[in-house]
């Protein structure tokens, strides 16, 4: 009574653990799985990148550069002021004088302050009578 037991070969279909999977995938399910794990890792980290810096870098390589919109003239200066009465020098009249040092006054004002102190009341340069004239 010897008799002949027929054994089959085991295949990925028979192991009752593996279920539905093995159902959908067919032979070799493993390494099919695997590499749906592996496509859907890659899938997941380059949706990641484009949400972070993929589209803004491939929308500013797009963009031109913008030309920059011309902005308005400045203002004028004011016109120079008189430090010792404080009010306005009007360049080319008669009673306006520049001190070498550069600050406008008033001829009768500067002429009041260099006989008490022979110095620009600003810069505190020496001013001689004679830059008064």
């Amino acid at each position: 009574m010897g008799g002949v037991v027929e054994t089959r070969p085991k295949s990925d279909l028979d192991d009752p653990d593996d279920g539905a999977i093995a159902r959908a995938l067919g032979p070799h399910w493993r390494l099919k799985f695997t590499v749906l794990v592996a496509a859907a890792l890659v899938a997941t980290l380059l949706l990641i990148w484009l949400a972070k810096r993929g589209v803004s870098w491939y929308r500013s390589r797009k963009r031109a550069p913008q030309p920059q919109p011309q902005l308005p003239p400045p203002p004028p200066p004011p016109p120079p002021m008189c430090t010792v009465c404080l009010d306005d020098v009007e360049q080319g009249k008669e009673c306006a004088v520049t001190l070498p040092c550069g600050h406008p006054y008033h001829r009768h004002c500067i002429a009041r302050v260099v006989d008490n102190d022979p110095r620009c009341p600003v810069c505190r340069a020496s001013v001689s009578p004679a830059d008064i004239v």
